[in-house]
């Protein structure tokens, strides 16, 4: 914590730099007392992987736009899902046509044909378990999905238990059953089922 807050005028000298608006660059920082409340709620499990996450931002690599954070990468924009409530289709849709502004304005010598991501929240999975209409499968069906491969990113279960209840060690009987989403990560597995990490993209 302490490193990243040594940093923060660095990244802030950054942004000024590509002409970033305050606004901007204090909600993106901000990040660190979100992922920060969420280590609490997890007990440590989760602190190493917002560790490394984290360095994205000071980096001037990660930029929080409305609903979506969005990461400057190699051929695509990387869009990643904060835990700031509901993933509307009206929200989505606002983030990344303030993306399609930012990036150009900012970083006018990159070139971003596409929006990219990579997630457990894109395996169609899901598709068997929510409704049609639910904020997720409508997000899924933004991006055509590249073919799945095991080895290709971190394991799935272990994600959808992180994000989906903050927790690594609770046994799933004991997990709670408030949303479709919980009760559909919960009864895939004790089904025997897997979830998978997936990567997906559309043209910008």
């Amino acid at each position: 914590m302490y490193a990243y807050l040594a940093l923060v005028d660095l990244a802030r000298a950054y942004h000024h730099e590509h002409g970033i608006p305050d606004a901007v660059s204090w909600v993106t920082l901000a990040d660190l007392g979100r992922n920060l409340a969420i280590d609490r709620r997890m007990r440590g499990e989760g602190w190493p992987i917002m560790q490394s996450w984290l360095t994205l931002h000071v980096r001037g690599s990660v930029y929080e736009l409305g609903r979506l954070q969005h990461q400057r990468g190699d051929g695509a924009i990387g869009l990643h899902v904060p835990d700031s409530g509901p993933l509307t289709p009206e929200s989505v849709a606002a983030s990344l046509d303030e993306a399609r502004a930012f990036f150009p304005r900012h970083f006018p010598d990159e070139r971003y044909p596409a929006f990219s991501c990579a997630s457990w929240l894109l395996d169609p999975q899901l598709r068997e378990y929510l409704p049609e209409d639910s904020n997720i499968v409508r997000f899924q069906r933004m991006f055509e999905l590249e073919p799945y491969r095991e080895d290709d990113g971190p394991n799935g279960d272990v994600e959808v238990l992180r994000f989906g209840f903050r927790t690594l060690s609770t046994p799933l009987d004991e997990l709670p059953r408030r949303t479709a989403l919980q009760r559909a990560i919960i009864d895939h597995l004790r089904a025997g089922g897997h979830w998978h990490w997936r990567h997906g993209r559309f043209p910008i």
